[in-house]
């Protein structure tokens, strides 16, 4: 079987990193350092579990500073995630991952079931760790 059609859930990443949108932009710099990992989902708290709602990245970040006459370390992430989040099934195939990554211009998928439940996160990390380890006959 070609890596092209195994499915997403064979290689995402299933340690997931979350906040909440009223985080500030210097707490998220502290856990995207602290884990070593360049975004974190945001969600919601709600009475039956977390919702994600959206997603923040190290260029949201570099892209506010870059771009802000005065950066504001204290600013909550709301103003900078960005939603709706990309989602696919667990069953999606790496190489449909990848057709929405490109068509999408984005680097991360957030996995869910049929449930809307967070099942992981696919990064184009995840992908290229997938084709450089796979057979190539």
């Amino acid at each position: 079987m070609e890596i092209g059609s195994n499915p997403a859930s064979g290689f995402m990443t299933t340690e997931l990193i979350t906040a909440t949108e009223d985080q500030t932009i210097q707490e998220i710099c502290k856990i995207m350092s602290d884990h070593d990992i360049g975004c974190v989902v945001v969600v919601k708290r709600l009475v039956g579990g977390n919702k994600p709602i959206g997603i923040i990245t190290e260029r949201d970040i570099v892209r506010e500073i870059g771009t802000s006459d005065l950066f504001l370390a204290q600013k909550p992430i709301r103003e900078l995630m960005k939603y709706p989040l990309v989602t696919i099934s667990p069953n999606t195939s790496i190489k449909e991952a990848i057709e929405i990554m490109q068509t999408k211009n984005i680097r991360r998928l957030l996995v869910v079931d049929n449930d809307d439940k967070v099942r992981g996160i696919l990064t184009q990390k995840d992908v290229f760790n997938a084709l450089s380890n796979s057979d190539p006959s």
